[in-house]
């Protein structure tokens, strides 16, 4: 199974509790996630099975170096290891989902309905489209680069990083212009967490998103944090992150 080769940190639980899995979002990893770090913790305090994992291209040593990494992988991956009962289980599962880890949670909840009880986003990220968008700007302006390795990209702009961070063609041109899972309802809660200062991630697009769900009767809620920012990392942050889980891990 496909699964056998993403890196996986899994705490095992004989539990009543739905497991946990986190997602993360563009460039993040487990082993240096704060937030991964914080829900490992609350599982482990409620005695919850808590899974997480690499996405293709990232972490230490990744199978696939992160210039040859497409959207598809990503996808793959987390629908292949959802498909693991080795992995994951039966029972359905509470996805938390930070930032592109949202869109790949909808698409989770599209393909394999039956193992996905509700999810958390934080800093939730719709799609990437905006990052295919700049990509083909820069492509046009004349604005790419090569790296040491001859791999094409664009070096966008980052608040946390003063030189930017790499998008490579393979990525870029791998991102669809629609995404229709992000458009369908979902009868599954989801919890989203955003915050008002978000700069990578503006509030307004996910308040839309969460608008346009509750015409359709989506069991969808959203908790605005007074100048939070798109990682949500801080200890005021994670606490609203935990009890946002535990209060969904209790209902469904």
């Amino acid at each position: 199974m496909l699964c056998r080769h993403v890196p996986l940190a899994l705490v095992e639980y004989v539990s009543e509790l739905p497991p946990v899995l986190f997602i993360n979002g563009f460039r993040s990893t487990y082993t240096n996630s704060r937030k991964v770090k914080h829900v490992q913790r609350v599982c482990q305090d409620l005695q919850a099975k808590f899974i997480t994992y690499d996405h293709a291209g990232h972490g230490p040593n990744p199978i696939i170096p992160f210039p040859l990494t497409t959207l598809q992988m990503w996808e793959r991956d987390l629908i292949n290891l959802l498909h693991c009962q080795k992995c994951t289980g039966t029972k359905p599962m509470v996805l938390v989902a930070s930032s592109m880890g949202f869109s790949l949670a909808l698409l989770a909840a599209a393909i394999v309905p039956d193992k996905v009880a509700g999810i958390v986003g934080i800093g939730a990220s719709l799609c990437l489209g905006h990052l295919k968008e700049e990509f083909m700007l820069a492509e046009k302006l004349e604005m790419l680069c090569f790296d040491e390795n001859g791999w094409e990209f664009y070096r966008r702009p980052s608040s946390y990083d003063p030189e930017g961070f790499p998008i490579y063609r393979p990525l870029a041109t791998s991102i669809p212009n629609f995404h229709p899972h992000c458009a369908m309802t979902t009868s599954i809660p989801i919890e989203l967490i955003h915050g008002d200062s978000d700069t990578d991630v503006p509030l307004r697009g996910i308040q839309q998103w969460v608008n346009s769900q509750k015409r359709l009767n989506a069991q969808v809620h959203l908790q605005v944090i007074p100048n939070g920012d798109h990682r949500l990392s801080q200890k005021e942050h994670l606490f609203v992150i935990e009890e946002t889980i535990k209060r969904i891990l209790h209902a469904v």
